[in-house]
């Protein structure tokens, strides 16, 4: 019995890390994208990860007031986004006109 826990242990570990894996190279999977200098408050808030309703409307407030963003760090600038937003967010943001 207890070789069969281990292996059925084994056997979902080797399925499952794929899906675990600490690889930050892109998007994760199932993760959609969001241009930041054309998307809806609510599609902002729905894709951006910590960021709610009232971050993603100060989004599109600063977008209006100062332009559009030219790089995903511009994004700080934004009242209540720091870096660690910015960082959590990476795969998610897109920059285009």
């Amino acid at each position: 019995m207890k070789k069969l826990i281990v292996s059925l242990f084994i056997l979902g570990s080797l399925f499952a890390a794929p899906f675990l894996s600490a690889n930050d190279d892109g998007p994760e999977l199932g993760v959609t994208q969001v241009n930041i200098n054309t998307a809806s408050v609510e599609k902002l808030a729905e894709v951006l990860s910590g960021v709610g309703l009232s971050k993603a409307q100060e989004i599109v407030n600063h977008r209006e007031a100062y332009g559009k963003f030219h790089v995903a760090g511009d994004l700080v600038e934004v009242k209540g986004i720091g870096e660690r937003i910015v960082l959590a967010n990476e795969g998610r943001i897109i920059i285009s006109d």
